[in-house]
């Protein structure tokens, strides 16, 4: 199954001190799994992780261990848990920083941060559940820009001490489709 995942970007957190690491999964070998790190600054993770990743259809969490660093910007990683999956219903991809986002949600302004985007929609991080089906307009924050379009909950799901949210967009201009897959490419 992680073989199909190859070139896809990873977030890597470790558990002792929450660091958080983008990568990409270059190759996987067996049960170990290698990573090269995204950004340059980063260094290597040690100890226990929790991988997070998305493929065509699914949104996969498990725990790991890290193996040896084999080279700077390059690490091993091996499961030593289940893998934890949810259905999604687009394809999305780990954002290498999160981005802002809020919404009304019952008369309240929620902010907090897409991890996630595809062509047609975005992972959100919440603190709490939104029923599948429910219909918001949400704007994304980036840089000075303002991205403002409305769409649905399709999936709602626990992630860690919250939940992700797959946001499907119902229709975005072309201007704002213009943005948001650029935005998509260079996050």
């Amino acid at each position: 199954m992680l073989e199909k995942l190859t070139g896809k970007r990873a977030r890597l957190t470790v558990i002792e001190t929450g660091a958080i690491v983008p990568a990409k999964l270059l190759n996987v070998v067996e049960d170990d799994m290698v990573f090269n790190l995204e950004l340059r600054d980063s260094a290597p993770p040690h100890g226990k992780l929790i991988v997070e990743m998305f493929s065509a259809n699914r949104h996969l969490l498990f725990p790991a261990q890290v193996g040896a660093a084999l080279r700077p910007d390059t690490v091993s990683v091996r499961g030593i848990g289940s893998v934890v999956e949810h259905a999604t219903d687009t394809d999305l991809n780990i954002f290498l920083a999160k981005v802002p986002v809020e919404f009304k949600l019952n008369y309240r302004t929620v902010k907090t941060f897409a991890v996630a985007g595809g062509e047609g929609g975005m992972a959100v991080e919440l603190t709490e559940a939104i029923p599948a089906q429910t219909k918001m307009a949400i704007t994304v924050i980036e840089d000075e820009r303002q991205i403002t379009t409305e769409g649905y909950v399709t999936v709602c799901h626990p992630r860690g001490k919250g939940f992700l949210a797959i946001f499907r967009f119902a229709g975005l201009s072309r201007v704002e489709m213009m943005y948001w897959n650029r935005l998509v490419r260079t996050a």
